[in-house]
């Protein structure tokens, strides 16, 4: 009832243990090539850049929340009260009138 089938009645063929290496690269596969190191390499350059910025704008960051604490600290400061003159400074006369 059962037939044996076709691929299992087939001899054993050798294995090529060297298989032939693949041809050589034509003209397209090496202009891809070159435009894929080409890419790759101005990646690289924007991912370059794209860190120097987030360094500026970390930076940036810093000295915005110095000014804005050292403003704070003046405006504090301003609202404490005016400055005191000492008794001993010498005061400048009055302006003449003018009529």
């Amino acid at each position: 009832m059962t037939e044996p089938t076709n691929h299992l009645r087939a001899e054993p063929r050798d294995v090529d243990m060297h298989p032939t290496p693949p041809p050589p690269p034509t003209a397209d596969f090496n202009m891809l090539h070159e435009q894929v190191t080409w890419l790759t390499k101005e990646l690289e350059a924007l991912r370059h850049e794209n860190d120097w910025i987030r360094t500026e704008l970390q930076n940036a960051r810093v000295d915005i929340q110095q000014a804005h604490v050292e403003a704070q600290q003046a405006r504090r400061e301003a609202l404490q009260g005016t400055v005191a003159f000492d008794k001993d400074e010498i005061k400048g006369a009055d302006p003449p009138r003018f009529t």
